[in-house]
């Protein structure tokens, strides 16, 4: 069977690049667009190892550290981090894998293995779609299952904030419709009600006018504007991070509401649910 070197350095960058877009998504990372490119190339490049002859363990540990460095560059270099983002990534590559083998299977194309590899016959775009479009639409209900799961698991619990280097604990509730946000920085902001703010050693009056130098450098007004009629500016103290689960807001603002949020004291913005699952 003759392999097409320019094919399976495309056909590798592609489906490397659409693997790393749902990890980061099941992950709830951002990594950038230059990132993205570099680690879907060394994914393409990666499509060079079928032609190296090794095979059983020592192919495995060639692929999974071939993954690890992939995700690393995407990643970050975190431990921690790159550990869960390199499971992630395999188990999202044997998901599209086998829903595209069992689609070959389906329609009965014939198809050889080797080296750790599935080599099918010569195939028409039209096919190529046809075996790529049901892998990647199973992989990505699948990421859009299991973070609604763990969207669910995340909207209440407890929050820590840690301002000054002091830590503070309330209950929270993560809001997708807060999106409030500090102006000049873009950082995401929390809201504590008045009970909440009771529980600290200051509040806005002591970090807009008060004698605490530091305090006063944290001191920010942030503008808002509900769903129906109400606006207005809060006033609002930055933190050194906000912490809730698995998710840590460095920079991130507390600003100060006046009502009650009931049987919980912080609300959470919609930052926790978009970006920080892992």
């Amino acid at each position: 069977m003759v392999i097409y070197l320019e094919y399976l350095l495309l056909e590798n960058f592609i489906t490397g690049g659409l693997l790393l877009f749902f990890t980061a998504k099941l992950a709830g990372d951002s990594p950038g667009p230059v990132r993205l490119i570099i680690g879907s190339a060394i994914s393409g490049a990666g499509g060079l190892t079928i032609f190296i002859p090794v095979s059983g363990i020592a192919g495995g540990l060639l692929r999974i550290g071939l993954t690890a460095l992939i995700c690393a560059v995407v990643f970050g270099l975190k431990l921690n981090r790159l550990l869960k983002r390199t499971v992630l990534f395999l188990a999202l590559t044997f998901l599209s894998g086998g829903a595209a083998m069992a689609f070959t299977l389906w329609r009965q194309i014939p198809a050889v293995t080797g080296n750790g590899a599935l080599y099918t016959q010569p195939l028409t775009y039209g096919m190529l779609l046809c075996i790529a479009v049901p892998a990647f639409a199973v992989t990505y209900f699948f990421v859009r299952l299991v973070r609604e799961k763990r969207t669910e698991k995340i909207t209440r619990g407890r929050v820590c904030l840690t301002i000054k280097g002091q830590v503070y604990s309330f209950e929270a509730l993560a809001d997708s419709g807060n999106s409030l946000r500090e102006p000049f920085t873009g950082k995401p902001a929390a809201l504590i009600d008045s009970k909440g703010a009771v529980k600290l050693p200051f509040g806005p009056e002591d970090a807009e006018k008060g004698d605490d130098e530091e305090l006063r450098r944290r001191f920010v007004l942030l503008p808002y504007k509900t769903v129906g009629t109400d606006k207005g500016v809060l006033k609002g103290i930055r933190t050194d991070c906000i912490t809730f689960g698995d998710k840590e807001m460095k920079g991130a603002v507390l600003a100060f509401y006046e009502g009650d949020f009931g049987d919980f004291e912080v609300l959470l913005s919609r930052e926790v649910l978009d970006e920080g699952i892992i």
